[in-house]
């Protein structure tokens, strides 16, 4: 989401590989009805009791777990 007013959703991974080697996707929405219904999604996840915060450190181990 930038600035609630342009989100981009897709599988574009934020490293070299995802941005010059991979073949990845995404989709530029910039409909201010999608947008508001977008923000309001973000802010249910983000505000439900059911999901619990947790550290970027904490993310990656549990998604990238050891054999």
């Amino acid at each position: 989401m930038v600035d609630h007013e342009i989100a981009y959703l897709g599988s574009l991974n934020f490293i070299y590989n995802g941005a010059h080697k991979n073949y990845e996707t995404r989709i530029r929405i910039a409909d201010r009805k999608a947008i508001k219904e977008l923000n309001s999604e973000f802010d249910t996840l983000f505000d439900n009791e059911n999901y619990l915060e947790k550290e970027l450190s904490e993310w990656g181990g549990n998604c990238m777990k050891s054999a």
